[in-house]
């Protein structure tokens, strides 16, 4: 209670390794308690149950990204969390929305053991689980029709980006006679629809690569700035422009599929 107190918004304790290996060490410990079979079931079940929110954010964030066609360890800004706050949701509110989610899932963890043995018990715990999880899944947006036909289109969309990543990734390493930067560079640029793009070394600014309209043209408000590492472990700034205004998945998935692409790249030093 005294972390949460500290943690809560705006916080200045957040849990770290130390705190999480206790907390899961505290559970693994209270799971081996108990004589009796039935103690033992229940024991076992009920932090899995109490856990549920977190088990629940990782098997739906493994699904989303495999809908995706993205790898599904990849990190990304569409959990739960985030889909509450770009609902409009305050930090503060977020945070009060999670707990009493977590909250809810530990009563119903413990509601069969801690009342009188009816299988009414039984059934109001049940209820009560499935309703807190499905409730907020669709408040997050997860149940919606829209976003299932969303992750069909992001899937189908991101298949076309894995094929150009691994087409990168033969013609760069594996081909006796790889493709130049410029015409990858020119590749990416047709394939994801930008506007332009542009390959800088980070240190002194000399320009590597560009595709799109004429070099000194200014901007918009769809620019975008990446900057990753060769595999010579030199810094090149990517500079790409969209065509047209993208959404925040897409505007992710691109920026992902370019740092794939050009950390392969190897650059003669100059």
């Amino acid at each position: 209670m005294a972390f949460l107190f500290y943690n809560f918004p705006p916080a200045i304790i957040f849990l770290g390794d130390t705190g999480s290996m206790f907390i899961g060490f505290i559970l693994a410990t209270i799971s081996l308690m108990g004589t009796q079979k039935f103690e033992t079931t229940a024991i076992m079940i009920a932090p899995l149950l109490a856990l549920s929110f977190p088990i629940f954010e990782t098997l739906v964030s493994m699904v989303r990204r495999y809908f995706r066609g993205v790898p599904i360890f990849s990190g990304d800004n569409l959990h739960t969390h985030h889909r509450l706050l770009g609902k409009g949701y305050s930090q503060p509110r977020v945070v009060l929305t999670l707990y009493a989610v977590a909250l809810s899932l530990a009563v119903a963890a413990v509601m069969p053991s801690a009342f009188p043995a009816d299988p009414i018990w039984l059934w109001f715990s049940g209820v009560l689980y499935a309703t807190t999880l499905l409730t907020i899944a669709w408040v997050a947006g997860y149940l919606r029709p829209i976003a299932f036909r969303a992750a069909y289109e992001r899937r189908r969309q991101n298949k076309t980006y894995q094929a150009l990543k691994r087409y990168a990734e033969l013609s760069l390493k594996y081909s006796g006679c790889p493709v130049k930067i410029d015409l990858l560079t020119a590749l990416c640029r047709h394939e994801l629809q930008l506007h332009y793009i542009e390959l800088r070394r980070s240190d002194n600014g000399l320009l590597i690569a560009f595709s799109g309209h004429e070099n000194g043209e200014e901007s918009r408000a769809t620019a975008e700035d990446l900057v990753v590492k060769s595999s010579d472990m030199q810094d090149i700034l990517i500079r790409y422009e969209f065509e047209l205004a993208p959404d925040d998945d897409r505007r992710q998935d691109i920026s992902f599929c370019l740092a794939s692409i050009f950390d392969q790249v190897q650059l003669e030093k100059k």
